[in-house]
């Protein structure tokens, strides 16, 4: 049996102190990750060698949700966890949760009728109008995102071992209307990828701050060995996509074209700030700069 707790940042704190207890806590998620993560609450070993004394009884693991409330108390995701969850689930799952917490969860009885619940149609049933029609519209936009996503895995998919035939360059081929842009790592992620380029004191752009690692030496042949290609992708740093598309960066050099590994990125100019520690350049109308802090695009 796995108690489930909803409480706001206050009552958590005081909750486990007088509790005297080890829960696995989590922020709001949806259901299905939720579920998941109260396997942690037993991941332990059992017995004297096992979970120490002060930790939550093994026979009675928790999970605390911490749930992002307004002044009202209804759910309300922050705008600043983007899009990693889908809203309309996490509203349904602290509404489920809190009407489980009383009685508990059951892992694995329980796990498929609560699955099964927080996606029924009827689920909205008994909620207040306001409640409800936020969530139908949750729902709505979870749908078409669902089937824009669909579409898009179709699209990108890659071919079927009958459809290569022996030529395996079918397998890199671009498709119309697929870019490289589209082919991200995760659907509906904004990714992109950037390589900084130091100005030294001569003018000579570098890999490094320390100016070791000149760019010139790394196109002075027209073939890369795969020692130089690792370091230049060692020093590419991944950024929101939609940072990039507002500006052209610098120009590839000649030789770095023929490697597919190295058409994907945006290569960017810094220069050293006065303080001697910031780097700072610019790419369209945003601010870039590399620090102790690490890179920040503004």
């Amino acid at each position: 049996m796995m108690n489930i707790i909803l409480p706001g940042p206050k009552p958590l704190i005081s909750d486990v102190r007088q509790s005297g207890s080890s829960p696995v806590i989590s922020d709001l998620a949806p259901l299905a990750q939720l579920l998941q993560r109260i396997g942690r609450g037993r991941r332990h070993r059992r017995g004297p060698m096992g979970r120490p004394s002060w930790a939550q009884a093994e026979e009675r693991p928790k999970l605390v949700v911490l749930e992002p409330v307004d002044s009202e108390g209804r759910t309300r995701v922050p705008p600043t966890w983007g899009g990693v969850y889908d809203h309309g689930l996490l509203v349904r799952t602290a509404e489920l949760l809190r009407r489980e917490k009383e009685g508990g969860i059951v892992v694995p009885g329980d796990v498929q009728r609560l699955i099964d619940a927080v996606y029924a149609a009827d689920f909205v049933d008994g909620l207040d109008t306001a409640v409800k029609q936020e969530l139908a519209r949750m729902d709505i936009e979870r749908a078409a995102n669902e089937t824009a996503e669909s579409h898009l895995a179709r699209m990108t998919t890659i071919c079927a071992p009958q459809d290569v035939r022996g030529d395996l360059g079918e397998l890199s081929k671009l498709q119309e209307g697929v870019t490289e842009e589209l082919l991200t790592t995760r659907l509906g992620a904004d990714t992109g990828r950037v390589l900084l380029l130091y100005t030294q004191s001569g003018g000579e752009l570098t890999l490094d701050e320390e100016g070791t690692v000149s760019l010139s030496a790394l196109t002075l042949s027209s073939t890369l060995t795969r020692q130089e290609l690792a370091l230049i992708m060692s020093r590419v740093a991944p950024v929101p996509g939609r940072w990039l598309t507002e500006g052209e960066g610098l120009a590839h050099p000649a030789a770095w074209e023929k490697q597919a590994v190295l058409r994907g990125f945006v290569l960017v100019t810094v220069n050293r700030e006065p303080d001697g520690e910031t780097w700072r350049g610019r790419h369209g109308k945003r601010s870039i700069s590399i620090s102790s802090v690490g890179l920040e695009i503004a």
